[in-house]
């Protein structure tokens, strides 16, 4: 998505709310500290996905996340 294309229907009609004024959610990795997001959406098909902004500090998230398992970690 953050290339400009849709990962599912492979559209370049892809959107981003970066520095819009409205709500988003944020991911709490600690005490008073959170990530913001953008948002991406597909105005093709609708798909949508959130990401975190880059620049913060990614590395609180493996404090507070499990990992998602792959077929290599097996």
């Amino acid at each position: 998505m953050k290339s400009g294309t849709c990962p599912k229907c492979k559209s370049e009609e892809v959107y981003c709310d970066d520095g819009a004024k409205h709500w988003r959610p944020q991911i709490v990795v600690g005490v008073a500290t959170s990530l913001q997001t953008h948002l991406y959406i597909c105005r093709t098909c609708g798909y949508c996905e959130w990401y975190a902004v880059t620049g913060h500090d990614l590395s609180r998230v493996k404090e507070k996340y499990r990992k998602v398992k792959t077929a290599s970690d097996s």
